[in-house]
């Protein structure tokens, strides 16, 4: 090939092989690393704004769609903030996730049967840090014609229901059948489960949890791309019966399925051969957060030096609020298990028993201020309202629950503070306006 001189659609390690030899898979992936290195950046790989997806942003950018229509496969990359600190609890708690698909909508057919009617199915491969789901095989959907809606059946929708605590990731495709043999599918089922028992996908989806936005993501988001194109190497060469319209790879992790609990469906983007756009829902519990023990430190005004750790003996969901009022230290936090906001304050070194504020339960830190002889508190709660109460100084009675934000709602930490004349709740909204997120400061000078 080298004889026949530059060849410009077929780069120079594949035109410097003799036709005799040719350039096999095993060739390709072991170039993977440098092309790898080449492809960073490339538009059918996305981390996604996790923000925006809550604020009811499609996950899928129109220069992501277009990307993936011209290679035929993607991967989505949903996270949430990293972590800053690992407690001392049960750091990840198990709870039970479930996947499903709703429906699928055909915006372009695959074309090759008469009249461009396909018969489509879809396939899945789902796991989690603590289970590995079977391969998964939907029903044959026939005489698909473009611009329809199918739903799937409701014994055919549960991709994945089993516990997880981490992430829980997977690869789905969607494919163009042509009358395969059944040794086909116990073939390509058996495939998607050697696959989604790899290692690897445990160590990839930790580097995601851990990395940091920006340059850290980019590096694991190529490891994604990486693995996802392996799997779509494997599958072309092994499986040349049935047609590969699209396959893409998706990655949540626990702050991901928070959103995805309070969301329910979201729509996935299949543009390869044909276009199809999937819709899931996620259908499991409300994933759980740590908890740890809390502890506090003093320090005199004018020391360098901290005192040890002191433990309150209790623990925590969430990180805690402190502030000084009316000559006490007051704390507020959120028990486990319940997630009931509790509060104490300290007189004379010794803490009161805790209480709970009103009703109130929340995933997230409670903001706090001492502002004109009264404490607020402002919460998210876990159907993501806006909440405020006060206390007047004196019993454990707190004020009735005032709805901050009306029927906007919340999956962020809201604060409190105060300054000059005036006090200041913040937060942030993932409905805005009825559609858009944003942040919200109300103010008050008189409470």
């Amino acid at each position: 090939m080298s004889d026949l001189g530059e060849v410009a659609v077929l780069p120079k390690v594949v035109t410097d092989k003799p036709v005799s030899q040719g350039f096999t898979v095993a060739d390709l992936k072991a170039h993977l690393p440098r092309i790898r290195a080449q492809n960073a950046g490339r538009a059918n790989c996305a981390v996604v704004d996790l923000g925006a997806v809550s604020a009811g942003a499609s996950m899928d950018s129109p220069g992501f769609e277009a990307a993936v229509g011209d290679v035929g496969f993607g991967t989505t990359v949903v996270v949430g903030p990293p972590q800053v600190e690992a407690d001392t609890g049960p750091e990840y708690p198990a709870y039970n996730a479930k996947f499903q698909f709703e429906s699928f909508t055909c915006r372009r057919a695959v074309g090759d049967q008469w009249g461009g009617r396909d018969e489509i199915y879809w396939t899945a491969g789902v796991r989690s840090d603590k289970h590995v789901a079977s391969a998964y095989k939907s029903l044959e959907f026939g005489a698909v014609k473009e611009g329809q809606t199918r739903a799937f059946a409701s014994v055919d929708k549960v991709v994945f229901d089993a516990e997880a605590a981490k992430f829980v990731a997977g690869t789905v495709m969607v494919w163009q059948a042509d009358e395969s043999p059944s040794a086909f599918y116990r073939a390509l089922m058996g495939f998607i489960d050697a696959w989604m028992n790899k290692p690897v996908w445990m160590e990839i989806t930790l580097g995601i949890i851990t990395a940091t936005p920006g340059a850290g993501y980019a590096g694991v988001a190529m490891d994604v791309m990486d693995y996802a194109f392996r799997i779509t190497v494997d599958l072309n060469e092994a499986f040349r019966n049935d047609d590969l319209s699209c396959q893409r790879t998706f990655f949540f992790d626990r702050n991901a399925l928070v959103t995805m609990y309070n969301k329910r469906d979201f729509d996935g983007d299949f543009n390869g051969e044909g276009r199809h756009t999937l819709r899931v829902k996620y259908a499991g519990e409300r994933p759980v957060f740590p908890t740890g023990a809390l502890k506090y430190l003093t320090v005199d005004d004018g020391a360098t030096a901290w005192s040890a750790p002191v433990s309150l003996g209790w623990r925590s969901a969430s990180p805690a609020s402190l502030v000084s009022f009316g000559g006490k230290l007051h704390c507020m936090y959120v028990r486990p298990g319940d997630r009931a906001v509790m509060w104490s304050s300290m007189t004379n070194g010794v803490w009161a028993p805790p209480q709970r504020v009103n009703s109130w339960s929340s995933d997230f830190v409670p903001g706090l201020v001492a502002y004109k002889g009264r404490l607020y508190a402002t919460v998210i709660a876990l159907n993501g309202d806006v909440l405020l109460s006060t206390w007047a100084g004196s019993g454990t009675a707190w004020s009735t629950t005032t709805p901050l934000a009306g029927t906007a709602k919340s999956d962020r930490a809201a604060s409190m503070s105060a300054k000059d004349d005036y006090v200041y709740a913040t937060y942030f909204t993932y409905n805005w306006q009825g559609s858009g997120r944003g942040g919200q400061t109300l103010y008050s000078s008189d409470g």
